[in-house]
């Protein structure tokens, strides 16, 4: 092991430079997944209360959030195609429910708010238009 000749200054040196670039990779990620947006009370409270998800209500948050679609790429890895789609709920351009509900989850904890009732209530509510029609 190359390790073991190495004198203890080098060691201690090898393990400050890692744990620097650690520091500077946490920062750079909260930096990336952070959002800077004015609070808007009234808004504030109208997302608290929402229980019907849909495509509709998440642009307007993402809007609100000034997270541009580009970024939103940028950060969930979703395709533009994908985003569009989810938010005019266009059924028809959606990939299988399960595929969607992961998209919808990332959306909403890129968005901060609480993705397993976001996901959850998006696809139901998807389900319901799809027999509805």
């Amino acid at each position: 092991n190359p390790r073991m000749s190495m004198p203890m200054k080098d060691i201690d040196n090898d393990f400050n430079i890692n744990r620097k670039e650690t520091i500077v990779a946490k920062v750079t990620a909260q930096n990336r997944f952070s959002l800077n947006f004015n609070v808007n009370a009234q808004f504030e409270q109208e997302i608290e209360n929402t229980t019907h998800w849909n495509g509709e209500i998440l642009k307007k948050i993402r809007e609100y959030k000034q997270v541009d679609i580009e970024r939103m790429v940028e950060m969930t890895k979703i395709s533009k195609t994908y985003l569009m789609s989810i938010e005019s709920d266009a059924v028809e351009k959606l990939p299988a429910a399960v595929y969607t509900r992961g998209f919808v989850y990332q959306i909403a904890k890129v968005l901060k708010l609480n993705p397993d009732v976001v996901a959850s209530s998006y696809i139901s509510n998807l389900k319901q238009s799809k027999n509805g029609k």
